[in-house]
C-alpha cells in the first residue's frame, strides 16, 4: 500500500514538472535572447543579448557604435 502511494506521488510530481513548471525569468525578461537585428552602423546580424544599443540604435560592436 505505501509503495503503491509513493509510486502515485511520483507520478504526480513527473506530470507536474512536465506540463506546469514555469520556465525562469531571463534577464532580459522583454526581449527575446533568439532574436537577431541587424547592426545600424554595417548590417550585420546579431542577437539583442549580444548586441550593444545607443541612441535607439543597436551595434554589433563598440567599433561600429564609435564609428
Amino acid at each position: 500500500m505505501l509503495l503503491k502511494i509513493l509510486l502515485l506521488i511520483a507520478v504526480l510530481f513527473t506530470v507536474y514538472w512536465l506540463f506546469f513548471k514555469k520556465k525562469p525569468l531571463s534577464k532580459h525578461s522583454n526581449e527575446s535572447s533568439d532574436e537577431m537585428i541587424a547592426c545600424a552602423h554595417c548590417g550585420t546580424f546579431v542577437s539583442t543579448r549580444d548586441a550593444l544599443l545607443s541612441g535607439g540604435r543597436y551595434y554589433c560592436s563598440r567599433e561600429c557604435m564609435e564609428g
